[in-house]
């Protein structure tokens, strides 16, 4: 969706909130968060520091410390990376449409990007951006059932190639039925740049997190966990 000036936008918004004829009933029952509320530490800031790497050595005493303690195991390298994407790849005004099973199949990225600016009240906004989701994850059933009964990648697009190619090795007869349930098609935001976000505020607590952790015996790579377990 593109739109070039705010009385079209307006327009465009308002008669899909109001009279578009597809159900909102599907979307509004993924809760998957499609804005977040900003951090609030950003309220309060005080001052600024130049950041620094990590210093992740000197732990061989640290408790379960190896060198291969925190190695990708081999066969998750693709969840990984999703999770990576979705840290370092997409922003909040951007998702993608993903099987929840195989979250490295992604159908499309929803890009909310002409949505954010619209001076609409926030729950308008939520609804719009759970239309396209919706939209997006009927894409993504269109795109199965083609793929489902093509007798040959010759006569898909790139893009169903692909969805053809990660399904192919499975036996299961009934795979494509089962990956356009609700419950296997998924939306993620993306966390860009909260995660920039979150990582410019830690420079408050996170030297103090290493000294205890380390005189505490602990590897100093679990205090990155709550960048991602809750920012």
């Amino acid at each position: 969706m593109t739109l070039t000036s705010w009385p079209k936008a307006l327009g465009l918004c308002l008669s899909f909130l109001f009279f578009a004829p597809i159900s909102f009933a599907a979307a509004i029952d993924d809760q998957t968060p499609v804005t977040l509320d900003p951090l609030s530490a950003h309220k309060n800031l005080t001052g600024v520091r130049p950041w620094r790497a990590p210093d992740f050595a000197e732990q061989t005493s640290a408790a379960g410390w190896s060198e291969n303690s925190f190695a990708i195991p081999k066969g998750l390298e693709g969840r990984v990376q999703f999770w990576m994407d979705i840290y370092t790849r997409y922003t909040t005004s951007q998702g993608v449409i993903h099987d929840a099973e195989d979250v490295d199949l992604i159908y499309e990225v929803v890009d909310f990007r002409d949505v954010d600016p619209l001076p609409l009240p926030l729950s308008f906004k939520e609804k719009l951006k759970r239309q396209l989701v919706e939209e997006a994850k009927q894409r993504a059933i269109a795109t199965l059932k083609r793929v489902a009964v093509a007798k040959s990648p010759d006569e898909l697009t790139p893009a169903e190639k692909r969805v053809w190619a990660h399904f192919l090795p499975e036996k299961n007869p009934h795979k494509y039925e089962e990956a356009m349930e609700p419950s296997r098609l998924r939306f993620q935001l993306g966390q860009k740049d909260r995660m920039e976000s979150a990582i410019f505020l830690s420079g408050r607590y996170l030297e103090d997190f290493e000294k205890i952790f380390r005189q505490e015996g602990l590897p100093i790579e679990l205090t990155r966990i709550v960048f991602v377990e809750s920012s």
